[in-house]
C-alpha cells in the first residue's frame, strides 16, 4: 500500500497540472501557445527523464530516487510564489522541468520495489500499484481544481507540497527495498520465444495512441473553459477520463486471455474512436463526460496490453524496452500539446478535440502491421530478418 501511495502521489501531480492549466494561463496571462509549452515541458521531463535514469542505481536496494523524486515533484507548487506576469514564464518552465523530473525518477524505482514483494503475487502487486497511479491522476485533476477555486488562484497548489512528506515517512518506516536485477554472464545464451514480434512497431502503436490520449487530457479542460464551464468541472471530466482507463485496463486484460493481445488492443482502440468523436460533438452538455469515460475505457484502457506485448518482443533489452514503452512513448506524446497549440490558436480548440482520434486510428494501422508479422510464413520471416 505504501508503494501504491507513492504512485498515487507521483501521478497526482501531473493530473493536477493538466486540470488547473486554464487557471495557470489566466493568472499568468499566458496564451494557449505558452500554456502548451509549459505543459509540454512538464510532460517531456516526467517521461523522458525516466528513460535515461531507469538503469541508474541498478545494484542499490535503498529507494533514494523515490525520496528525491517526491520532493522534486512538489517543486511545481512554487508556481504560487512567482510574479503574476508573462515575464515569469521562463521560471515556470524551469519549475515544470524540475517537477517533471521528480515525477520521472519515482517510477522506475517504484516498479523495482513492486518486484521485490515476494509475499504477494506479481499480478496482484502490479495491479494495486497501477490503481494507485490511475487514482492519483484522476483525483489530482478533481481536487486540485477545487483547491485552486477555494483559495482563489494557483496558491491553492501549496497544500499539495505536504503530501509527499507522508509518503517519504511511510517508505522509511516500512524500509521498502528495491529488487536487484541479476548480473548477466558474458556469453550467456538468452532464450527467446518462437513467435517474437518486432519491438519498434509495438512502440509506434503505443506512442500513436499516447498522442491522442495526451491531446485529449490537454485540450478538454481548455475547451470546457471556452464553453463557460467552471474550472472544477474540467477537473471532474479529466477524472472521468482517468477512471475510464483504469476500469478498461482490467476489462481488456481479462478479455485478452481469450483472444490475441494485438487484436484485443486494436478492437479497443476502434471502439474508442466513435465515442471520442461523440464527446467532441456534445461536450457542451455535462452528461457528455460519460462518453469520455467510455472513450478512455476503450482506447486508453488497452495501453497495458501494448506494454505486455512488448515484454516478449525482439529488439532492445528488456529493461530498455520497458523504459521506452513507459517513458519514451509518453515522452513523444508529451510534445504534441506544444505542436498543436498554434493549430488550436488558429483553428480553435473544438477542431483539435474533434480530430484528436487520429492517433488512435494510426495505432490501429500499426497493430495491423503486427498482425501481418505474426501471420507471415516462417521462411519469409527468416528472409526478412536476413535482409535487415
Amino acid at each position: 500500500m505504501a508503494l501504491a501511495a507513492v504512485h498515487f502521489m507521483a501521478d497526482f501531480i501531473p493530473g493536477s497540472i493538466h486540470s488547473v492549466l486554464p487557471a495557470i494561463q489566466t493568472e499568468f496571462t499566458l496564451n494557449i501557445i505558452l500554456g502548451g509549452i509549459f505543459l509540454g515541458a512538464f510532460n517531456f521531463a516526467s517521461n523522458w527523464v525516466q528513460v535515461f535514469t531507469g538503469h541508474l542505481r541498478a545494484e542499490r536496494t535503498r529507494p533514494l530516487y523515490m525520496y528525491l523524486g517526491l520532493m522534486l515533484g512538489a517543486a511545481i507548487c512554487l508556481l504560487a510564489v512567482l510574479p503574476r506576469a508573462t515575464s515569469s514564464f521562463s521560471l515556470m518552465v524551469v519549475l515544470a522541468l524540475i517537477g517533471g523530473s521528480g515525477v520521472a525518477i519515482i517510477h522506475p524505482e517504484a516498479l523495482r520495489a513492486v518486484h521485490a514483494l515476494d509475499r504477494i503475487s506479481s499480478s496482484t502487486s502490479t495491479a494495486v500499484f497501477m490503481i494507485g497511479g490511475i487514482l492519483g491522476f484522476a483525483l489530482g485533476g478533481k481536487y486540485s481544481t477545487q483547491l485552486v477555486t477555494y483559495f482563489g488562484g494557483v496558491r491553492g497548489l501549496f497544500p499539495l507540497a505536504v503530501l509527499p512528506i507522508f509518503c517519504i515517512l511511510s517508505l522509511m518506516f516500512l524500509k521498502v527495498p528495491l529488487a536487484v536485477e541479476p548480473r548477466r554472464v558474458r556469453g550467456q545464451a538468452v532464450s527467446v520465444g518462437a513467435a517474437q514480434l518486432p519491438f519498434w512497431p509495438i512502440m509506434a502503436m503505443a506512442a500513436l495512441a499516447g498522442i491522442s490520449t495526451s491531446t485529449v487530457v490537454w485540450i478538454v479542460p481548455l475547451r470546457l473553459k471556452e464553453l463557460g464551464f467552471e474550472l472544477t468541472f474540467g477537473g471532474y471530466t479529466v477524472m472521468m477520463f482517468s477512471l475510464g482507463a483504469g476500469a478498461g485496463a482490467f476489462f481488456w486484460a481479462t478479455l485478452a486471455r481469450h483472444m490475441q493481445q494485438i487484436a484485443c488492443a486494436m478492437t479497443s482502440l476502434l471502439l474508442g474512436i466513435p465515442l471520442l468523436i461523440a464527446y467532441a460533438l456534445t461536450a457542451a452538455h455535462r452528461p457528455a463526460a460519460w462518453l469520455l469515460f467510455g472513450a478512455s475505457f476503450c482506447a486508453f484502457g488497452s495501453f497495458p496490453l501494448m506494454v505486455s506485448i512488448a515484454r516478449g518482443a525482439s529488439g532492445p533489452r528488456l529493461g530498455q524496452r520497458m523504459g521506452l514503452m513507459v517513458g519514451g512513448t509518453w515522452g513523444i506524446a508529451s510534445l504534441f500539446p506544444m505542436f498543436l497549440a498554434p493549430a488550436a490558436d488558429t483553428f480553435g480548440k473544438h477542431a483539435i478535440l474533434l480530430w484528436s482520434w487520429i492517433g488512435y486510428a494510426l495505432a490501429v494501422a500499426a497493430g495491423g502491421y503486427l498482425l501481418l508479422s505474426m501471420r507471415r510464413p516462417a521462411d519469409v520471416k527468416e528472409l526478412h530478418a536476413l535482409c535487415q
